[in-house]
C-alpha cells in the first residue's frame, strides 16, 4: 500500500507540474512576466523528481496501473486506498476473463466456468481475433 500512495503522490505532483507548464506558457505567451510561473515550475519539478538538465518534452499524464492475483487481494487493496488521503482519486477495478471477455461466441456464454474456459482455450491456440489484435499492438 505504500508504494502504491508514494506512486499516487507522485502522479499528483506530476499532474500539477503539467497543469503549470501549461498555465506558464500561456502567460508567457501573453507578456505577464512569468518569474512566479518559472519558480512554481522549477519547485513541482524538482517534486516531481524531473533532473534540472532534462527537458520536459509535453508527454501526456502517466497512469498507474496496480495489479493482484486474486480478486480479494484487490478488493483489499481499494478498501485500504479509500482510507488513506488518495481516496478521491479515481480507479478502475477490471476483473477476469468472465466480465472483460468480449468474443461475441464467448459472450453470449450463460455459465461462468464456460465463458473462462473457452477464453481460455481461444487465447492459447491464438484463435482469438481480439487478443491477437492487442497483443500485436
Amino acid at each position: 500500500m505504500s508504494l502504491l500512495c508514494s506512486s499516487l503522490s507522485w502522479l499528483l505532483t506530476k499532474k500539477a507540474q503539467l497543469q503549470a507548464q501549461v498555465i506558464a506558457g500561456a502567460i508567457e505567451k501573453k507578456d505577464f512576466g512569468g518569474n512566479f510561473f518559472k519558480y512554481l515550475t522549477n519547485g513541482l519539478e524538482k517534486a516531481a523528481g524531473v533532473p534540472d538538465n532534462v527537458q520536459s518534452f509535453g508527454w501526456a499524464i502517466p497512469k498507474i496501473i496496480y495489479a493482484s492475483r486474486t480478486h480479494s487481494q484487490l478488493s483489499q487493496a481499494m478498501y485500504e486506498l479509500k482510507k488513506t488521503s488518495y481516496k478521491h482519486v479515481a480507479t478502475a477495478v477490471l476483473g477476469s476473463r468472465d466480465q472483460l471477455c468480449i468474443h461475441p461466441e464467448i459472450s453470449k456464454e450463460t455459465s461462468s466456468f464456460n465463458k473462462i474456459h473457452m477464453c481460455h482455450a481461444k487465447v492459447k491456440s491464438r484463435t482469438c481475433f481480439y487478443f491477437n489484435n492487442v497483443e500485436a499492438r
